[in-house]
């Protein structure tokens, strides 16, 4: 489905919660500009903590499943750790 207003919709959507005026200086002082609540705060925060301990765990487990024989042949071959993790998420 086609939704042809989506920018007019979003607009909508998320105008209740920023607001945008032109910044002028007065004096020594800033007014105006954008003007976040604290509640969109709070859930953009939630989003990134969960979302960087969810791709934290995906790192953590590629890492893990590289087997260990072919950590002996990087060693053998005088490569270091990190260098045998590389060749296997590349295929």
């Amino acid at each position: 489905m086609l939704i042809i207003g989506l920018p007019l919709l979003a607009q909508w959507l998320f105008g209740a919660t920023l607001h945008w005026d032109v910044p002028a200086l007065r004096g020594f002082n800033f007014r105006g500009g954008m003007v976040l609540i604290p509640e969109l705060a709070a859930l953009t925060l939630a989003l990134s903590v969960y979302t960087s301990a969810f791709i934290a765990e995906i790192i953590r487990a590629g890492i893990q499943a590289v087997p260990y024989g072919q950590h002996e042949a990087a060693r053998s071959l005088g490569l270091r750790y990190a260098r045998s993790l590389f060749p296997r998420h590349c295929e």
